[in-house]
């Protein structure tokens, strides 16, 4: 049985409100600090250290709505800590005060107010890798580097497990790259917003606001980029940039993504699509006349009217005098002399039997034909030639 100061006691736990895990002794006076990055280390790439450790201070901005950021203000050859004004992060070839202590965060405080931050990563006793890099038992910098930003910021360690903050990771591990919610409420706590200035995020995609709770909103802008990765269309035949904070997706002449894009009319080449670049390969023994046209085929057929005469334009016209007779005879009858029982005007050709006429009725046609020439040779008056 619970006695009554016990139970009174009990009772009191229950009612008060839930307590944070997260712990702080300082923090800044204002709303952005600023840092520069001696890169250069045993283990990597100096772009590839400085890129994750440019990681691990964005996550506090980005992963939160604390009215906080860290300004990357560029590299820096300096290879010691100090209280001189500067906020450095380098990579030290010495041991840390452990063979087991990956990194330290030197802050220099005033009254609650942090003044100064400097965070090492002891690169002697430590491997370090980055990104998507194989590791062998080995440290992630980024995974590292966003615990000791915590430190920079004012979080000291938490007793949550899980955070950020949490005092210890295992080698190989990205568990610290996601924040918990007992780091978020850390850094909310400690920078809330009075005005959305103090919510500026520096990226020129996002529309910074400072809510009734006095927490940051920042949401992304449609169409908005700050580089040109963050246009890619997934289309390889347009040039991605980013201008004015706008994406552009040009069109490249002449690449592909298929054969069909390379069609160019012509039904003697061969269209293909290879490597985006289009290639339009002549077919051999073709000729566009092969293929079809709006010509005539020659069938080798006479023209009809290639070879017609026209109407005998020679012909003499009506008996306008007289002529010489003709004694030859090259154009009369045998003998020189006309058909007596022929009469009138009309040539001295008369259908029948005897000397100059025609031999009969079937020859009729061919009968006035020689008549025509005979007609257009000679004059004839009356029945007798003169």
């Amino acid at each position: 049985m619970i006695g009554r100061p016990a139970a009174a006691a009990l009772a009191m736990i229950l009612a008060s409100p839930a307590s944070h895990a997260w712990e702080s002794s300082a923090k800044w006076a204002g709303h952005v600090v600023g840092y520069r990055v001696n890169p250069t280390n045993n283990d990597v790439k100096s772009a590839d250290a400085l890129a994750a450790v440019r990681l691990g201070a964005d996550a506090w901005t980005k992963q939160t709505k604390a009215a906080f950021r860290f300004r990357f203000d560029g590299t820096s050859t300096a290879t010691t800590q100090g209280l001189d004004g500067k906020n450095l992060v380098l990579f030290r070839n010495q041991a840390g005060s452990s063979n087991t202590v990956r990194a330290s965060t030197y802050t220099w405080k005033l009254l609650g107010t942090i003044l100064e931050t400097d965070i090492v990563f002891w690169d002697k006793t430590m491997s370090f890798v980055t990104g998507s890099m194989p590791c062998n038992n080995q440290i992630y910098i980024e995974n590292t580097g966003i615990h000791e930003f915590g430190h920079a910021l004012g979080l000291d360690h938490t007793d949550v497990s899980t955070a950020t903050m949490w005092g210890h990771s295992k080698v190989c591990s990205k568990s610290r790259l996601k924040l918990d919610p007992d780091d978020i409420a850390g850094v909310e706590a400690l920078y809330p917003c009075s005005s959305s200035s103090q919510c500026d995020d520096d990226d020129p995609c996002t529309k910074d606001t400072c809510d009734s709770k006095k927490k940051c909103q920042r949401k992304a802008i449609a169409g908005c980029c700050a580089t040109s990765a963050d246009c890619d269309d997934g289309d390889p035949c347009t040039k991605d940039t980013c201008s004015g904070a706008t994406c552009k997706n040009t069109p490249i002449s002449g690449c592909c993504t298929k054969n069909a894009d390379c069609d160019d009319g012509d039904p003697c080449t061969k269209d293909t699509c290879s490597g985006a670049t289009c290639k339009n390969t002549p077919i051999s023994g073709c000729t566009s006349s092969d293929t079809g046209g709006s010509g005539v085929p020659d069938t080798g057929a006479p023209d009809p009217d290639a070879g017609a005469a026209g109407p005998d334009e020679g012909a003499p016209g009506p008996d306008a005098g007289t002529s010489s007779p003709d004694t030859s005879g090259s154009d009369g009858a045998p003998g020189g002399s006309a058909d007596a029982s022929s009469s009138g005007s009309s040539g001295g050709c008369t259908v029948g039997s005897g000397r100059g006429g025609c031999p009969g009725s079937a020859l009729l046609l061919l009968c006035l034909g020689l008549c025509w020439r005979r007609r257009s040779r000679s004059v004839y008056r009356g029945d007798a030639e003169e």
